[in-house]
């Protein structure tokens, strides 16, 4: 039995299998595959029998010792036989989900699985899940590639020598472990920290539905496609710029999520490969994910946007092996990353069984979400990207989600239609909807705007509104009726205390300084502001 130490990452992995509920399966990678055609079991159970001779990962479990430390063990008699079993189309939904949600235990070998589901004899499903302690996106590819090699060699039944293995995972956790103590890894470290200091978090204008009661890691998705004819303009234009097309959508994303939250200042979660020279034929846990802080400047143009996040990825170059919970640890803010972009290219990524059809099945997939809010984009062919948003259920509702697919593929031909125009200007809306809302909105409302002052809408609206959310900061939530009565707490106060001050009512616009943190104070304090007649 051969025991190794673990990174920093596969730590944080465990400690998140460790709070229960549906943690435990949020980090459950899954690929499932539609195939049609006789299927070879043999041919498939030798080629996952070469895969677990050459890749030592897929042998592992984890076990902690008496002083709290988490190490991995190499099981050396793993065998995985893989079976076929029958079922039908009223079943196959709920058996498919099921395979894809079955936590793992990460003290029992081995930490992935792989199911087949006969509807018939020559058509079937091919479920594959890994816990991501043991892969990444990377290592998918490699793992698919390879079981694909084999199975088409036992077909075609030529042998194979395997004299070229791949570098072990365990010399990359060698490496990260002795590279922890190093100097250089602690000025990575400073300079990451440092370019958080005084970051306060995202706040999504999240639902109002009062979804307390849901598990934090529930999710789901809602899927969008970049077609041809869009992806074609977007090549061109990152030719014409210089920039590449994960720069040109993230930028998108950056500008997207700024007008979302109402913030110029975000943090985006990017995941790098972290592969050193030599691994890239290594399967294992080796993507890391770096905060990447973004201070948007609303009178920019996306063109000088995009060159500006272009810098910040190349910043975050050398610094990809910096673990993201030695960050963390150094600033108060539980999550620093909230939301993720995530850029892959699918060209390597199907399997490819001779004498079978094979079509991957996006539509099943795990029901949670890592983070508040991320955006997936999958290349294919260099042609189109397929897209998703991943979302957390009890942040967001479904619709809501659709509409933002909607507004963001909008937000790209706005952007390539007047790549010049100042990310402030730039719309979420088509012409279409705006004339609506110029139609059915500003146009009805103008009067009411016009007389009315900001302190009396939010009164008009406590009153018809008093239990929907009207603020909500980090975990917390307050409704309208709460913040009315404790603004015009605010508002009596500050009028007495300027009758005792000057002997004299408060004057309407009298200026009132404010210092606050961004926090629950810093509303009232405007509103009250704003009720008693003053200005801020």
């Amino acid at each position: 039995m051969s025991i190794y130490k673990t990174t920093i990452s596969q730590k944080s992995l465990w400690f998140i299998n460790s709070l229960g509920g549906k943690a435990r399966s949020a980090y459950n990678e899954s690929l499932v595959f539609s195939i049609s055609g006789i299927l070879s079991l043999d041919a498939l159970n030798w080629a996952l029998e070469k895969l677990l001779c050459r890749h030592e990962i897929l042998k592992i479990s984890f076990a902690k010792d008496s002083q709290g430390e988490i190490f991995q063990i190499i099981n050396e008699n793993i065998k995985l036989d893989i079976k076929i079993l029958e079922t039908d189309e009223e079943h196959i939904h709920s058996l498919l989900l099921e395979t894809i949600e079955k936590p793992f235990e990460l003290g029992q070998a081995p930490l992935f699985r792989i199911n087949i589901y006969a509807l018939n004899p020559d058509f079937n499903y091919l479920v594959i899940v890994h816990h991501h302690i043991i892969t990444d996106g990377f290592s998918s590819g490699i793992f698919l590639q390879e079981l694909s090699f084999f199975y088409n060699k036992y077909l075609k039944n030529e042998k194979f020598d395997d004299l070229n293995k791949p570098k072990s995972y365990f010399e990359h956790t060698a490496f990260e472990n002795s590279h922890y103590l190093t100097l250089e890894y602690q000025k990575k470290t400073k300079v990451l920290s440092e370019t958080l200091s005084d970051y306060l978090g995202m706040n999504f204008l999240t639902t109002l539905k009062n979804k307390q009661d849901l598990d934090i890691f529930s999710g789901d998705r809602v899927y969008f496609q970049i077609e041809q004819k869009m992806y074609r303009k977007i090549k061109d234009f990152c030719k014409n710029y210089q920039f590449t097309p994960f720069n040109f959508l993230l930028t998108v994303y950056t500008i997207f999520l700024s007008k979302y939250i109402r913030s110029h200042d975000l943090v985006i979660g990017i995941p790098f490969m972290n592969r050193s020279s030599g691994f890239e034929h290594t399967l294992g846990f080796f993507v890391n994910s770096l905060p990447m802080r973004v201070k948007l400047n609303p009178d920019s143009n996306f063109i000088e946007t995009a060159g500006f996040i272009k810098n910040r990825i190349y910043s975050l170059l050398d610094k990809q092996n910096v673990a993201l919970d030695s960050i963390t640890s150094q600033h108060s803010l539980s999550r620093l990353i909230q939301t993720m972009a995530v850029w892959a290219v699918n060209e390597n990524s199907l399997l490819d069984f001779q004498g079978v059809e094979i079509n991957f099945e996006n539509k099943y997939f795990s029901r949670t979400s890592k983070f508040d809010f991320s955006l997936f984009m999958i290349e294919k062919n260099k042609a189109e990207v397929d897209a998703y948003f991943e979302f957390r259920i009890d942040l967001f509702d479904k619709a809501l989600v659709e509409q933002l697919a909607k507004s963001f593929q909008i937000l790209i031909e706005n952007i390539l239609i007047d790549p010049n125009i100042f990310v402030t200007n730039l719309s979420m809306l088509n012409e279409s909807e705006k004339i609506w809302m110029k139609k059915h909105f500003f146009k009805s409302k103008l009067d009411r705007v016009v007389i009315s002052s900001l302190g009396e809408i939010f009164s008009e609206t406590a009153q018809r509104f008093p239990d929907r959310v009207s603020l909500v900061l980090e975990n917390k939530k307050i409704n309208y009726l709460t913040l009315e009565q404790k603004s015009n707490q605010w508002a009596c106060y500050i009028r007495k205390k300027y009758r005792q001050l000057y002997n004299i009512e408060m004057p309407s616009d009298t200026l009132i300084a404010l210092c606050f943190d961004r926090n629950e104070a810093m509303i009232l304090g405007i509103l009250g502001i704003l009720k008693a007649g003053g200005a801020y």
